[in-house]
């Protein structure tokens, strides 16, 4: 197999990770996701705790949508501790991998369709190598929890 047939398609953050996509690997389009990322020299490697959101009184949150979006806001705080200089597209840029655990599985259609509009709004055009896996529950009864890998200027 040529170079040119083994990379399907590439690209570049914000944040100046690159890309790559396989041929056939279809996922890559229908979730906005990357087969791998390639982290340049010379960064500052950055993992998170995982994180999760509750309600003003500590309870899991009714809003899906605004769990999400608590949790993905929680992830942008803890990168910008890290660095409060960078922008927020240039911190979500910088995410080359996320793990992602869903309480009660991500099959529902209503459930996979708001987390993908939600890290949109997040990643906009970068597409970091993302794992969600479903496990059958999590702690403190929430039903979301992620955790990312970022490669700071």
């Amino acid at each position: 197999m040529s170079s040119s047939e083994a990379v399907s398609s590439l690209g570049i953050s914000a944040g100046g990770l690159q890309w790559v996509n396989f041929p056939g690997y279809d996922e890559a389009e229908k979730y906005k996701i990357s087969a791998a990322v390639v982290v340049p020299p010379g960064r500052r490697l950055v993992a998170t705790s995982g994180h999760v959101a509750r309600d003003s009184t500590g309870n899991p949150m009714d809003d899906l949508e605004l769990e999400f979006a608590t949790a993905f806001d929680k992830v942008e705080k803890s990168l910008h501790a890290v660095d409060p200089s960078l922008s927020p597209e240039e911190l979500w840029g910088s995410i080359y991998q996320l793990t992602t655990y869903h309480a009660g599985g991500i099959k529902d259609p209503y459930v996979f369709k708001t987390l993908l509009a939600v890290a949109a709004g997040y990643f906009r055009e970068h597409r970091p190598a993302w794992t969600a896996v479903e496990v059958k529950e999590l702690n403190g009864g929430v039903r979301f929890e992620i955790a990312v890998n970022a490669a700071l200027p």
